[in-house]
């Protein structure tokens, strides 16, 4: 149990770093809105791209796996690097993912779980767990089941990638699971550790992991930024979800 909420707190709180009801029964399916831009619409070459990707990959034993740390730039940037992340749960028998990631189309406020049936991408269509969102929307009157943060658009058509991006890779190491996809509208401590602590509640077996989408850093020069990784690597390590929210803040 202390795992979980752990793991849940500091998933919660990397987020916060990610950049500095439906009618007449109808199925209701949120359609990739960055291929092409952020990854390959083309199935074949998406997954051969993923596969190259995780042929270069190690899996490091690590024991259970139960939260991920994982990049939302475009595959060309940081594809290696989240290749690293999901190559651990190889073999893993995995049947419900939590995806957490900041807001970079609108503001809004708490969290928004998704209130659709599926994310499309290129490979396929991933099945929401809406028993789950839903349990998980009543645990806190700020978060709610919406499409905020989920199918909004910018003025220009840019649509929202940070959880999207995350799901072909899980398409070929997992195949099959459900998701429950969460977009953080604002940057505030206490909607991070509700919704871990909820989590906590919620999560207690090995078969669901939580991935949280998060660029650690932009534009920093290498130095800084490793340094900057260390702090965040021990602050995880301690399980010091407090000092991380605290370093993450400045």
């Amino acid at each position: 149990m202390f795992k979980y909420c752990t793991a849940a707190l500091v998933a919660c709180a990397l987020v916060l770093t990610g950049c500095l009801a439906q009618d007449g029964g109808a199925r209701k399916k949120r359609p990739a809105m960055v291929a092409d831009s952020f990854y390959p619409s083309n199935p074949d070459l998406l997954a051969r791209m993923i596969d190259d990707y995780l042929a270069s990959a190690k899996a490091d034993d690590l024991g259970q796996v139960v939260a991920l740390i994982v990049p939302h730039a475009g595959y060309i940037y940081s594809g290696h690097v989240a290749a690293q992340a999901f190559a651990q749960l190889k073999g893993r028998q995995v049947s419900r993912v939590v995806i957490m990631s900041p807001s970079h189309v609108e503001p809004f406020p708490g969290a928004s779980i998704y209130d659709g049936d599926a994310y499309q991408t290129p490979l396929g269509d991933v099945p929401v767990d809406t028993d789950f969102a839903r349990k998980l929307a009543a645990q806190n009157p700020r978060f709610r089941l919406s499409s905020a943060g989920h199918e909004s658009k910018t003025a220009d058509g840019r649509g929202e990638h940070a959880i999207e991006v995350q799901l072909p890779f899980l398409q070929r190491v997992l195949g099959s699971f459900k998701v429950v996809p969460i977009v953080f509208g604002e940057q505030k401590y206490e909607t991070c550790r509700n919704l871990g602590v909820a989590l906590s509640k919620l999560v207690n077996d090995s078969s669901t992991v939580i991935v949280a989408s998060s660029d650690l850093s932009h534009y920093h020069p290498y130095a800084d930024a490793v340094a900057m990784d260390k702090k965040v690597v021990r602050a995880i390590s301690e399980g010091d979800y407090l000092g991380l929210s605290r370093n993450l803040g400045r």
